[in-house]
């Protein structure tokens, strides 16, 4: 039987995962952001900013600015969340900014964060679906290449598990531009989510403009060349 991808955004024209200057590592500004998706024809975007965990920190009095924060450039809808870090077996997770938390988050794997032995991560990312699943928009970057952590998602850990719990909650799973690439990208973990994920959605990730622009390109390719030959078919856009 065909299996038809339930992809989010299949004409790329929306993206829910990327940073900004003001409030974690991008190399852009909020507005800068919102005015170069403008130009790139997007209808929608998110911008996650990391939870301010451990050393990570962001600037001051996000939740003041931001509720007094406008779209006066173009006609794109701006959403902001957070990009949570997986704390522990329990599903504890860090999702608060500047001790503010609030809106949707992606749920990604930033091992340097995780306290527990690596080989309970199935567990912790079960429990914290179970736990959060109201307010997560998807699972991030499951597929992040083991050059790229230290330490490293293991080679027992078993993607299908999360994925499953995941089509149990209706979460969405991540495929993310910036780890589809050559040492990046944990390609086999990919691969699983395009094969038994109810609901993928295609981010950027974005920290540059440039990523903004190619990052999701990166990964309709990476779908189309995978799925070619195989009774599965990319949306109609």
């Amino acid at each position: 039987m065909t299996k038809i991808l339930n992809i989010i955004n299949p004409k790329l024209d929306a993206d829910y995962h990327m940073h900004s200057l003001n409030f974690s590592d991008g190399l852009n500004t909020v507005d800068e952001i919102v005015q170069f998706a403008g130009k790139l024809g997007y209808k929608k975007i998110m911008i996650t900013d990391h939870a301010s965990t451990g050393k990570r920190s962001s600037l001051s009095l996000r939740g003041i600015l931001l509720k007094h924060w406008k779209n006066v450039h173009n006609n794109v809808e701006v959403e902001f969340g957070v990009e949570a870090d997986l704390l522990n077996a329990k599903g504890d997770i860090s999702s608060a900014i500047q001790e503010v938390d609030e809106g949707k988050i992606i749920i990604s794997p930033h091992l340097g964060y995780f306290e527990d032995d690596l080989s309970q991560l199935e567990t912790a990312f079960e429990k914290a679906i179970e736990r959060f699943h109201e307010r997560i928009f998807c699972i991030g970057h499951l597929h992040i290449g083991s050059t790229f952590w230290a330490p490293s998602i293991p080679e027992s850990f078993d993607v299908v598990r999360v994925i499953q719990k995941a089509n149990e909650y209706k979460i969405p799973l991540e495929l993310n531009g910036t780890y589809i690439e050559g040492d990046l990208c944990n390609c086999k973990i990919a691969e699983l989510i395009i094969e038994h994920a109810d609901t993928i959605v295609i981010n950027s990730d974005a920290h540059t403009l440039a990523q903004l622009r190619d990052n999701k390109q990166k990964v309709k390719k990476f779908i189309l060349n995978y799925i070619k030959g195989k009774d599965i078919v990319y949306p109609k856009e």
